[in-house]
């Protein structure tokens, strides 16, 4: 198991519940992380079912920190994450 692998897991091992959102209006999405991490979930997945995920999740940023999943194609040191899986 790669150290990144680890590093998520270990991120994730003590979340009971990770939210699947779909967000339809970007400008709801930082309230929405606020009032997720208030709630005790400090973790969501925002899927791109809309026109306004990628603004949403750009919205997410600073707001906390983000752990991509691992069957991203997201590189980290020059591979993608779903290699290192």
């Amino acid at each position: 198991m790669t150290e990144m692998t680890k590093t998520i897991l270990q991120a994730l091992a003590g979340i009971p519940v990770v939210p699947v959102v779909k967000i339809n209006h970007a400008e709801t999405a930082a309230e929405l992380a606020r009032a997720l991490h208030r709630g005790g979930i400090p973790a969501a997945e925002i899927t791109f079912r809309t026109d306004a995920a990628e603004e949403a999740i750009r919205k997410f940023i600073g707001e906390y920190d983000q752990i991509p999943p691992m069957y991203s194609a997201l590189k980290v040191g020059g591979k993608k994450l779903y290699e290192l899986a």
